[in-house]
Order: structure tokens, then C-alpha cells, then sequence
């Protein structure tokens, strides 16, 4: 039989049709298969959604990639979400709800550099100097060399306008 229906409709209601022949054991095994489909495609759905949000902060629509992803953290909190959340706030300015996004993101995943990275620059920009110092030194043996480079010359930056703030004083 060659019936083209979309979606996999066909395709389900063969399988269906067959359960009857099979039994009510195989109808189970086929609900669970449906579920797992289902819980695939909502993956699928939301990860697209995050990517989209990610396109969007490239090109620099910034309060686009927020709304986009408020909508995905909806669907599930994980902290890669929570961090590109954050950097999308930091680049609006909105630094209390950066922070926490980021606090957040490094809650649920403490391994993620680019949160710790991200929520460290934004630290800088403060002029919190020895948080900033925290969290940077804090990620360096997480990061490969030449990004630990960097970032190691930056906790350097902030020790030395950390030291100007208290001769200063």
C-alpha cells in the first residue's frame, strides 16, 4: 500500500492497527514509544528555540534573545540556558537579573566555563574587583591554555586596579 500521509500518521495508525493482532502488552510497548517520540520532538523543539535565541544575541537583538529565552527556560531551567539568559541581560545593562541568571547557571551546572567566564567579565565592567578575581581564578583550571591565558591576564587586571582602589583610600 503506498499512502503518503504527513507526520507519521500512517505509520501510526499501522502500528496501531496491528496491536489489535499483538495484544495489549504491544499496545503499552507502543504508547511508550508515542511518549518517547513526543518528549523527542519537544527536545527538538526547544533546542531549536535556543539556537534561534543564540542567532538572535549574534546579530544583536539582545531583549529578542531574552523574551525567546524566558520562553525556553519555561520548558526546562538547564544552566547553559540560564547563562545565555544572563549574557543576553549583561548586554542590555540589566545587571542585577545577569547576575542572576548567572548564579543560577552555575547553581545548576557549576562545571560551565562560559557562565563563570561571562559572569567575571561582567564583574569587571563593575569594577567588583575582588569578586571578579573569585570567579575568574575560580574557572582557570577548567579552561584550556590559551583561553586560561586570557583569563588569567585579566584577574591580573583586576588585582592591580584592586591595589590602586586601596592606596587610594
Amino acid at each position: 500500500m503506498t499512502t503518503s500521509w504527513a507526520n507519521g500518521t500512517r505509520d501510526a495508525v499501522f502500528q496501531t492497527s496491528s496491536l489489535v493482532l499483538f495484544g495489549a502488552g504491544q499496545y503499552l510497548a507502543f504508547v511508550s514509544r508515542m511518549k518517547t517520540k513526543k518528549e523527542h520532538n519537544f527536545f527538538m523543539i526547544a533546542k531549536a528555540q535556543h539556537e534561534y535565541a543564540v542567532y538572535l544575541f549574534q546579530q544583536g537583538f539582545y531583549g529578542d534573545a531574552v523574551k525567546q529565552l524566558d520562553e525556553v527556560l519555561h520548558e526546562e531551567e538547564t544552566g547553559e540556558r540560564w547563562s545565555d539568559w544572563a549574557t543576553a541581560k549583561f548586554a542590555l545593562s540589566h545587571f542585577a537579573e545577569a547576575e542572576r541568571g548567572f548564579r543560577r547557571a552555575l547553581e545548576l551546572s557549576p562545571d560551565l566555563t562560559e557562565a563563570a567566564v561571562n559572569f567575571g567579565a561582567m564583574l569587571v565592567s563593575l569594577s567588583r574587583w575582588r569578586e571578579a578575581i573569585d570567579m575568574l581564578e575560580g574557572v582557570l583550571p577548567k579552561l584550556e591554555p590559551e583561553a586560561r591565558a586570557v583569563i588569567s591576564g585579566l584577574a591580573e587586571e583586576c588585582r592591580t586596579q584592586l591595589g590602586a582602589v586601596a592606596q587610594g583610600s
